[in-house]
């Protein structure tokens, strides 16, 4: 009889099976679990992150036409070329800071143009002027900016408040 070591004997205490035909690692099926649940993780990451683009897309975009309608009210305030200032925002990728009484009648060469952000929608007035030395407006009203999900506003009113 062969004698075998204390580990490979059955009667002993110590023993420990030496399996060889199993093989370490995973199963297919458990690889397909791993991997479906990935990219559903992955897919609401990318739809909680696309939602928050949007959102910080929009916002840009209001405090844009913020900054244009602001930058129009002190040119006329402070009564650059004895002049009105004004916006016009009827262009479909940009907005501009004119000079006169309406956009019509406008000087070109001191036109200021900003790009506007696609897939953006402003609903509200087309042109606001600002009179020269008092900056009253034109105009008074909203100006909604929206990305077809959510709406912003920013206000004019008469004397030429802005509010958003």
């Amino acid at each position: 009889m062969k004698l075998l070591p204390a580990y490979m004997d059955k009667n002993k205490r110590g023993f420990i099976p030496h399996i060889t035909n199993l093989c370490g690692g995973f199963t297919l099926w458990e690889i397909l679990i791993a991997i479906g649940l990935m990219g559903i993780l992955f897919s609401l990451g990318l739809i909680f992150s696309m939602d928050f683009y949007r959102q910080k897309i929009l916002g840009a975009e209001r405090e844009t036409i913020a900054a244009v309608l602001k930058r129009a009210r002190n040119e006329a305030q402070n009564n650059v070329n004895q002049s009105n200032h004004g916006v016009y925002f009827g262009l479909s990728l940009s907005y501009v800071i004119f000079q006169g009484n309406t956009y019509a009648s406008r000087n070109n060469a001191y036109d200021e143009i900003f790009s506007r952000t696609g897939g953006m929608n402003l609903t509200g007035p087309d042109e606001l002027t600002f009179s020269s030395l008092d900056a009253g407006s034109s105009v008074s009203g909203t100006i909604s900016v929206s990305n077809g999900i959510k709406s912003l506003d920013i206000g004019v009113n008469s004397e030429g408040r802005i509010d958003w």
